[in-house]
């Protein structure tokens, strides 16, 4: 359904990118639509049980990025397994996470 992939994604149903320009259409918008197709192929191919979320929220300010991740963890977390990749130092400390790799130490964190 296509309102519900928008909805995850936090984008308004007032946007319609058919009557907008591509110099109109923020980056933002632009990541949120990728991500939102995206979602749309898991709902259409549910089998498919692993997402992986790389520096989705590039782009996108905080809140936004807070509100998207936390639906698609809301909608899936329980039939799927979700990786974040991300650098936002906001995103990493707001999000519940189960598990926390820390590349550059090498060292797994499980946060409860």
């Amino acid at each position: 359904n296509i309102l519900e992939c928008m909805h995850l994604v936090a984008l308004s149903k007032k946007f319609n990118l058919c009557n907008r320009l591509s110099g109109e259409t923020s980056k933002g918008e632009f990541q949120r639509i990728s991500i939102a197709e995206i979602i749309a192929r898991i709902l259409i191919d549910p089998t498919k049980k692993i997402i992986i979320l790389d520096e989705i929220t590039d782009g996108l300010d905080n809140t936004t990025a807070i509100l998207m991740i936390t639906r698609i963890i809301q909608k899936f977390s329980s039939t799927h397994l979700i990786l974040i990749v991300t650098h936002n130092s906001v995103v990493q400390e707001t999000i519940k996470i189960d598990h926390r790799i820390h590349a550059n130490k090498l060292t797994i964190t499980q946060i409860y």
